[in-house]
């Protein structure tokens, strides 16, 4: 289930409210305190009225304004993400598993919307990779929150006989949330096409 679904019911009363008082306003601009002593004309423009003002209002809340914490958790239940984060990758081959090491990552994640979250991952060992991830905000069936997607990998080979040689892996990953409106810590595990396969630990900066 989607963790976005929870506040349907009251989103769509706020719309409502939002465009019959836009709807209203207008009456009021044409100074009619009552609906009744307008003509066929003002109500349609104070129709077209509350269908701009509510078209904003979704696009402004959507894009911007449900990243403020005034709005959580009663009226948002989307943690907010963003920002930097770090943490290590215990990363082994799944055939052999004898290359078993962990490596240091650095994780920014932006949130152009409520629905959307995009991962983008720099490791430290050297290996100038760079990760770029599509990913979602899921509720398990134990009510814990999972971040979870695919990502891209873009590597750039460092031996010196393959040195410069671009490659591009592909996998997932599926992090759970320590808190489910303020996070901290996210962990789990990721698997990918380079026959790897290993556990992620991130920690929000600053924190």
């Amino acid at each position: 289930m989607s963790a976005q679904s929870d506040k349907t019911r009251i989103h769509v009363t706020a719309l409502i409210v939002i465009a019959v008082l836009a709807w209203y306003a207008m009456l009021l601009f044409h100074g009619h305190l009552s609906p009744f002593d307008a003509t066929i004309a003002e109500h349609f423009g104070g129709i077209t009225t509350s269908i701009t003002v509510g078209t904003l209002a979704v696009v402004m809340f959507r894009t911007v304004l449900w990243k403020y914490s005034l709005l959580h958790p009663w009226f948002v239940d989307t943690p907010v993400l963003e920002g930097s984060w770090t943490g290590t990758v215990l990363r082994k081959y799944r055939e052999h598993h004898v290359d078993e090491r962990t490596v240091p990552i650095r994780v920014r994640i932006e949130q152009p919307t409520i629905t959307a979250i995009l991962f983008i991952q720099t490791m430290s060992d050297g290996s100038a990779e760079g990760h770029t991830e599509a990913c979602g905000l899921f509720r398990g069936t134990d009510g814990k929150l999972y971040l979870e997607g695919i990502y891209q990998v873009t590597k750039y080979e460092v031996h010196q006989e393959t040195s410069g040689k671009r490659l591009i892996y592909y996998g997932a990953m599926r992090l759970q949330l320590d808190d489910n409106s303020n996070p901290k810590e996210m962990s789990g595990s990721y698997w990918s096409d380079e026959f790897t396969k290993g556990r992620v630990v991130l920690q929000r900066e600053g924190d």
